[in-house]
């Protein structure tokens, strides 16, 4: 399958950028995927700036067991992809800073995926036909109630959503969560996540040392919202992040 991985470079790091195939060809034997973004390396590289949004959600811990995830990445069977690049408003650190920062952090001889694959296949209708060819296994979907209408858009496939609920006002049980998505991973099973790169990859890493085979665990972020006719987050969502994230067709990853 080599023949069918391409390469990109982001300011000095290479990373993955595959052809659907080379997903679609995993997905047999089922795998684990996770991505951490700009959001990420900053909090990791020490920059507050990012600290008090996700604090107000999520416990102190989190980071830090992710940063652990992250950093050994070669110790589990999984899938990392990164990018350093971010919404043009929300980049804080310079992207340079973060890159060196992500050479330093990661084993020098691991080559990670694209963090934006899954939002350039759904551009480019590789999404589309990716979940087209797996109509027989069952979908579920992991992230917040707007994500309800992929079902619509492909009624013929078994769709299950796990609707996550947060409150600015109290932590976040995702102890709870894992428990309950524990009990829903069976063979012939692809778990779809768009819950934050932080907590997709806590919940994935976790959740991966009972996946079986044939099961999938897979955070494709922001490109489920390309099926969502309503692509911005409502009020109530949008207090998670310290900024208004754009409309899907707005993404600073769709400009040139």
């Amino acid at each position: 399958m080599l023949k069918e991985i391409g390469y990109r470079n982001l300011n000095g790091l290479n990373v993955l950028l595959p052809k659907i195939n080379h997903f679609l060809s995993k997905i047999e034997d089922g795998f684990s995927f996770i991505k951490v973004n700009h959001g990420f390396w900053c909090l990791a590289s020490g920059d507050s700036y990012w600290g008090d949004p996700y604090l107000k959600i999520f416990d102190k811990l989190l980071l830090d067991e992710v940063k652990k995830i992250i950093f050994n990445i070669k110790k589990y069977d999984i899938d990392l992809a990164i990018s350093p690049v971010g919404a043009p408003q929300q980049i804080h650190t310079k992207i340079s800073d973060l890159s060196e920062f992500i050479k330093k952090s990661l084993p020098s001889d691991y080559l990670p995926y694209y963090a934006v694959c899954w939002k350039i296949y759904a551009l480019s209708g590789d999404l589309t036909n990716f979940l087209e060819k797996i109509i027989e296994k069952k979908i579920i979907v992991v992230g917040l109630e707007h994500l309800l209408e992929i079902n619509k858009k492909f009624p013929n496939h078994s769709i299950e959503n796990f609707v996550l609920n947060f409150e600015s006002s109290k932590p976040f049980n995702r102890n709870k969560v894992f428990e309950e998505l524990k009990e829903k991973i069976k063979p012939n099973t692809v778990f779809l996540f768009q819950a934050g790169d932080i907590l997709s990859t806590w919940l994935i890493h976790k959740l991966s040392s009972y996946r079986v085979k044939t099961c999938s665990l897979i955070d494709m972020g922001r490109a489920l919202d390309y099926y969502c006719s309503n692509k911005y987050l409502n009020k109530k969502d949008s207090e998670l992040y310290p900024l208004p994230l754009d409309n899907f067709y707005d993404q600073p990853w769709l400009r040139k």
